[in-house]
């Protein structure tokens, strides 16, 4: 999970941005708590951000199938983030490959190469 929050404690006004799908390698998903047993009333004030910036179609297309897996659509309310299909609106570029080695020196091994590659090919990294 990724978030940041600011208070403005004179309007009584919080501003939460939460990835919930960021959070798939854990046993459980959420925020682990409800929202409102820490006093945030968030009830008929809460808006879901759709549009993605930060990656391409082809990501976004890849890792939204992958968090369908993950994270449970049921599981939304006023407390809970839902899963939504993002919107990207991005650029395009190659789609994901996943690669599975037998040990971790073949993955590795595997990525250094690709690294080096992408290096001679003035591919920008970092």
């Amino acid at each position: 999970m990724t978030g940041n929050s600011v208070v403005d404690l004179e309007t009584d006004s919080l501003l939460l941005l939460y990835d919930d799908a960021q959070s798939i390698n854990k046993k459980r998903s959420g925020l682990g708590f409800r929202l409102s047993s820490v006093g945030i009333r968030a009830q008929g004030r809460t808006t879901i951000l759709k549009a993605n910036y930060r990656n391409t179609c082809e990501i976004l297309d890849f890792t939204y199938a992958f968090a369908r897996d993950y994270i449970d659509p049921q599981s939304a309310d006023d407390d809970h983030i839902p899963l939504i299909e993002p919107m990207a609106a991005g650029s395009s570029g190659p789609k994901p490959v996943v690669r599975k080695f037998n040990t971790l020196a073949e993955e590795v091994s595997f990525t250094g190469a690709c690294l080096k590659k992408w290096h001679k090919q003035g591919i920008v990294l970092g």
